[in-house]
């Protein structure tokens, strides 16, 4: 049971040590360009999760009544980490920590949203994915002529 929680929300636990590993890179004041590369491997890598996990039929009540994970939670999750690559193949490496910060939990935050069964969880997802991308509207304003 406990493999089948860890398997099952692995994609979710890699965004989440992503925005870890970020947060620790940010404080080293390592070069910024290495945020998007982070974001493009884990987000990879999660998608090769997803594919096995859709290979492989896995389907589980991760939390009884708010975590679901099947088929169609596991191809929303890809659905939205290949919108995360289209973001960060679309914008250049120059955006800086807090950019990727709030893309990476942005996604996280629908991903949750994709996989809840409950109240509980899709108020979480919802509010992980919207107040990132509220702060995402602000984040470059006034460094454009717009």
């Amino acid at each position: 049971m406990a493999t089948d929680f860890v398997y099952g929300l692995l994609p979710d636990l890699l965004l989440l040590l992503l925005i870890l590993v970020l947060m620790l890179l940010e404080m080293l004041r390592a070069d910024p360009r290495w945020a998007r590369v982070a974001f493009i491997t884990v987000a990879i890598v999660a998608l090769a999760t997803l594919a096995d996990q859709l290979h492989a039929g896995f389907a589980a009540e991760l939390i009884e009544h708010e975590v679901l994970v099947d088929s169609f939670a596991v191809l929303g999750k890809a659905v939205l980490l290949l919108c995360g690559l289209g973001v960060a193949l679309g914008f250049g490496a120059a955006r800086g920590y807090k950019f990727w910060l709030l893309v990476t939990a942005s996604t996280l935050g629908g991903m949750l949203m994709v996989a809840s069964a409950g109240f509980a969880t899709l108020f979480l997802g919802i509010e992980l994915l919207s107040l990132p991308a509220f702060a995402l509207i602000v984040h470059g304003q006034g460094r454009s002529a717009a």
